[in-house]
């Protein structure tokens, strides 16, 4: 499972994480700055704060950093991205209830797209936006 961090809290159970850099728009063209984001899955849990985080108003509470480590079979670390200044660029909450779909769908969860944006005033350099770090190769058994 991969490790997610947002801001100062610990997310569990991310059932699936995608890290994606677009660098051309919807038209196929190629953009000035790579479009960075991660796409999650997570359970629908009783806490509230991605929820919150999602409403948030334009300003400092609506941009937090979101550490992502992506895991191998042997749950080591492959790779770890931060993206800083991170917003919810889309929130939804998906219920599939008891008797619908396989057994693996059952339940609420949470399908999350974060992006990173770069807020400064300079030209764009990507460790504004995302640091990337080699993790360990996988163990052989």
């Amino acid at each position: 499972m991969p490790d997610l961090k947002i801001g100062d809290t610990v997310i569990h159970r991310v059932h699936s994480a995608r890290v994606e850099i677009l660098n051309e728009d919807s038209r196929g063209r190629l953009r000035g700055t790579p479009l960075l984001q991660f796409t999650l899955t997570l359970p629908l849990e009783h806490e509230d704060m991605i929820a919150k985080w999602a409403l948030a108003p334009p300003g400092a509470d609506r941009y937090k950093t979101v550490e992502l480590a992506l895991q191998d079979r042997s749950a080591g670390t492959k790779l770890r991205w931060a993206m800083k200044n991170c917003y919810v660029h889309r929130y939804e909450e998906v219920e599939f209830p008891c008797g619908v779909g396989s057994d693996t769908d059952q339940g609420n969860y949470v399908q999350l797209v974060l992006r990173g944006q770069h807020l400064g005033k300079t030209d764009y350099k990507k460790a504004l936006i995302l640091e990337v770090t080699r993790g360990s190769a996988e163990s052989v058994a």
